[in-house]
């Protein structure tokens, strides 16, 4: 089972939406980093307008954080940008702060066991610290917003990918349960 979070940024300032470019850079190889045709290596992506895509299940093994163990044990979350020379959007916070407390929730994840991906490899990603920007800017969230954030996520795949259109109704169900 997954016990850790990591978080990560694209790296890159291209206008939005950047998921299909980093999943076809990632289908790709990467530039090398792993084999062809594995699709994109994050379980979550949060674009700028702070719309939630799942990736990847959360139990998948991916290559995310240049660590075998961490790529075992981590559920790894990217955020579009460069946060070496930019903010992330408080739209981004938000659905990072409520995908990360949804997530914890299921899976008894404790703070301690979210971590930056430059904690586990030498790089700067994702740039700043962005546990401490989501405490300083962000209460926590209802449940409610969380189901909205998710249910904008769906729609944009729904012709697109339906399967990962089906995984997100399947995550807004377990969610509305709780309700």
């Amino acid at each position: 089972m997954k016990t850790k979070l990591v978080l990560h940024h694209t790296g890159s300032t291209n206008q939005p939406p950047q998921y299909d470019g980093v999943w076809t850079y990632h289908n790709s190889g990467a530039g090398g980093k792993w084999p062809e045709g594995y699709g994109i290596q994050y379980a979550y992506f949060i674009e700028r307008d702070g719309i939630i895509m799942q990736g990847r299940e959360e139990e998948e093994l991916t290559w995310h954080a240049g660590s075998y163990k961490f790529n075992n044990e981590s559920i790894a979350i990217c955020l579009a940008g460069d946060f070496t020379r930019e903010d992330p959007t408080n739209a981004q916070l938000k659905s990072l702060k409520d995908l990360m407390i949804d997530i914890q929730r299921r899976r008894g994840i404790s703070n301690d066991s979210i971590y930056l991906h430059r904690e586990v490899r030498q790089t700067a990603c994702p740039g700043q610290d962005l546990r401490k920007l989501i405490e300083e800017k962000f209460p926590n969230k209802t449940l409610d917003q969380r189901i909205v954030q998710l249910q904008k996520g769906a729609e944009r795949l729904r012709d697109r990918n339906p399967s990962r259109y089906r995984r997100i109704l399947r995550l807004l169900k377990r969610l509305l349960a709780r309700q």
